[in-house]
């Protein structure tokens, strides 16, 4: 079974959340605000010291029991998946790991977003319409507890440094695999089927965009919460863009129209994407 996953791994390309050429691509000031969102609970799981009490953590499966472990107290992520027994159905390039405390982070994000947004409506009366139709895109977001990183099997067990310290009460979460494509963002907000043959452009042709929404670049998130700034414009547009099932496409404002409020908009919006996870986020 080890064998069949790395050869599933090297099929789908895994790579980092960011790497610094896709953080070099973005504006400066949005490249900061990429750099200070990531999780403090991650850039600490690998140095934040556990205690000698053995670790509690619960392993959840699409259709099927919950399971409760012990683990020892210097447990690693690899010691709770090596228990999932990954089969056919299950889709591993989604697992997502949850963490107690963390939601209280993106609740603050998701307050702060609604804030943006609402002065938006007061400050904008020609985009009102759009700005509000946004916002009940973002109410209808519950955050999680997910951590955002992702947790592909062979790089846990080869790379230490993403092989992160468990804690006590941590959870991991295996779906089945999903058949939509979630659109969310400055666009029409829907769940499409997912089609083996279709790239972004395809799935972005089934929607209306709204006026403010980026007519050049936008978001693809993967089940694995990475995130990757794609280019869709006749002048920049690349190869073709596959989706995986259970992607989201965001699409957001314009980089023309960008001030301050926009640019932490969409950051925002973008973080609380990544920290949904199949079988959780709204409308699945």
């Amino acid at each position: 079974m080890r064998t069949m996953r790395k050869l599933t791994l090297r099929q789908h390309g895994a790579s980092q959340l960011y790497s610094l050429k896709q953080l070099l691509k973005l504006t400066p000031s949005l490249s900061l605000l990429l750099i200070a969102s990531l999780s403090p609970s991650l850039a600490q799981a690998n140095t934040q010291p556990n205690s000698a009490k053995p670790l509690s953590i619960t392993l959840i499966k699409a259709n099927q029991p919950i399971q409760t472990l012990s683990l020892p107290a210097t447990a690693r992520l690899s010691d709770a998946i090596d228990q999932l027994h990954i089969g056919d159905k299950d889709y591993w390039p989604a697992i997502a790991w949850l963490r107690k405390g963390v939601s209280e982070q993106y609740r603050e994000k998701h307050a702060k977003l609604i804030s943006l947004i609402d002065q938006q409506i007061k400050q904008d009366q020609d985009e009102a319409k759009q700005w509000s139709q946004l916002k009940q895109q973002v109410l209808n977001i519950v955050v999680s507890d997910r951590m955002v990183t992702a947790l592909h099997p062979d790089r846990i067990y080869a790379k230490p440094t993403e092989n992160f310290l468990l804690q006590d009460g941590d959870r991991i979460v295996l779906p089945v695999r999903p058949n939509t494509v979630g659109i969310k963002g400055f666009v029409e907000s829907k769940q499409l089927a997912h089609q083996t043959q279709n790239d972004v452009l395809d799935y972005l042709k089934q929607v209306t965009s709204y006026e403010l929404a980026d007519n050049s670049e936008v978001w693809l998130i993967h089940p694995d919460t990475r995130a990757e700034l794609i280019p869709i414009a006749y002048w920049n547009k690349q190869s073709r863009q596959y989706l995986a099932p259970g992607s989201i496409i965001f699409v957001p404002a314009k980089q023309q129209l960008l001030s301050d409020e926009y640019q932490q908009i969409n950051q925002l919006y973008l973080e609380l994407l990544q920290n949904q996870y199949i079988g959780y986020r709204q409308g699945e």
